[in-house]
């Protein structure tokens, strides 16, 4: 008897607390009326730009590449900016900024080109 009893509240805690979750991810529609007439605050804008060199297939990127290296990541280095300056591109863009990231890589094998043993990548 006592175990029935046991099982049938159980039964009962997960009903009502079901009920409690559901009730509590009810969305609710809370806020003023707005006046047809009344302006945003504030309109934000923003622009991205970005320059990306894009290939169909691996084969005709290869192609297109310079250089080709299978080496092994051996350090993380700084972040830096890859957005350029438009009058001087070899310096970086002083209102826009795009992440880059600076790896230390050691080569094993250059597949096209050549170079030194060690090189420096940045994946942006």
């Amino acid at each position: 008897m006592i175990k029935k009893n046991i099982n049938l509240f159980l039964y009962i805690l997960v009903i009502v607390c079901s009920f409690a979750f559901l009730i509590g991810c009810a969305s609710k529609v809370v806020g003023r009326e707005v006046n047809e007439t009344e302006q945003p605050a504030a309109t934000i804008f923003t622009e991205v730009y970005e320059s990306y060199v894009f290939t169909t297939s691996y084969t005709q990127l290869a192609e297109t590449s310079e250089l080709i290296i299978i080496g092994r990541p051996v350090t993380i280095g700084a972040t830096i900016n890859m957005a350029r300056d438009p009058s001087d591109p070899s310096n970086p863009d002083s209102d826009l900024f795009g992440i880059g990231q600076v790896y230390t890589v050691v080569v094993e094998q250059y597949l096209e080109g050549s170079g030194e043993q060690v090189v420096k990548v940045v994946q942006a």
